[in-house]
């Protein structure tokens, strides 16, 4: 059971690596028009060839990185068809997503969340499978390349929070911050009578 959900794990990750990049390609393409002046900052929206260009890329890097032997290179192509399914599946419920709009009602809502959560689990299901004999065939360094091969650059989305917490928690000084001290020598034990 344990392998099981480290393979959906890994394959999550690799689908939604690309899936982030679709996502915020989608953000920047439908976002206010830039102010005079700030158009030098702004990076360039990704076109529909960029992301799967990127995709492509992904791929190629973690079949590379894996080093497989003649025996798992046989197993390979179930998995990359599923990812690819799996892709192709998240870019149509973006685009239907952005065509659509807001939902009239919050029922309405809470209906579009629970048909996307299980597409989202139905697609992961049919990437496990397809993974299955083919992570079970991976020795320990395959294995632990595959987990360094799916770390999303800038570290996702819990990387990008603690980020963001740690600058709320800090001045720009790295001292005391809107949200109080930092841990230091400066900081007297909560216990203590101020």
């Amino acid at each position: 059971m344990k392998s099981r959900s480290s393979i959906a794990i890994v394959m999550t990750a690799m689908v939604g690596a690309t899936a982030f990049l679709a996502v915020n390609a989608l953000a920047q393409q439908s976002a206010a028009p830039p102010r005079p002046g700030a158009a030098a900052t702004q990076r360039p929206a990704f076109s529909a060839e960029d992301r799967g260009a990127f995709f492509d890329a992904r791929i190629a890097a973690v079949k590379a990185g894996l080093r497989l032997t003649p025996d798992q290179e046989k197993l390979w192509p179930p998995v990359e068809s599923a990812v690819r399914e799996g892709f192709a599946k998240r870019a149509e419920m973006m685009a239907k997503m952005q065509t659509q709009g807001r939902p009239a009602d919050p029922v309405e809502g809470m209906r579009r969340m629970a048909d996307a959560a299980s597409t989202r689990g139905e697609m992961m299901k049919k990437i496990v499978d397809a993974a299955q004999p083919l992570y079970a065939s991976l020795g320990d360094d395959q294995k632990r390349r595959l987990t360094m091969l799916m770390h999303r650059p800038g570290g996702g989305r819990m990387a990008q929070m603690r980020e963001r917490m740690r600058g709320m928690m800090m001045d720009q000084r790295g001292e005391r911050g809107m949200m109080g001290r930092r841990g230091g020598e400066d900081e007297r034990p909560r216990n203590q009578d101020r």
